[in-house]
């Protein structure tokens, strides 16, 4: 299970800043067979908030703020893109080398 551990996690992060943008350091370590993730501490937010590309800030927005005044759009916008990637997806495993 200790090899899994780097490739879920750089796995997570890939998919993560495919999404959103940015690059979320979180600790993360295995207890007994499970594996726990840390959330990124407060020390963090200006990375989260400044540190990506130009889509990151509006992302965090949809995810964060917009939920509380329009939760129907802020659904839209940030679950449109994957949706689209999630009815690629079996496409793209029955692709040779998926």
């Amino acid at each position: 299970m200790d090899w899994e551990i780097p490739r879920i996690d750089a796995a997570y992060n890939r998919a993560v800043y495919q999404s959103a943008g940015i690059k979320v350091p979180m600790g993360h370590g295995a207890v007994n067979g499970w594996y726990y993730v840390a959330p990124p501490t407060p020390r963090a937010l200006p990375y989260l908030l400044f540190g990506g590309n130009r889509g990151s800030l509006p992302y965090l927005f949809n995810c964060l703020v917009r939920p509380m005044i329009d939760p129907a759009g802020a659904d839209r916008t940030v679950l449109r893109a994957l949706e689209s990637e999630w009815h690629c997806l079996p496409a793209r495993l029955s692709e040779p080398g998926g």
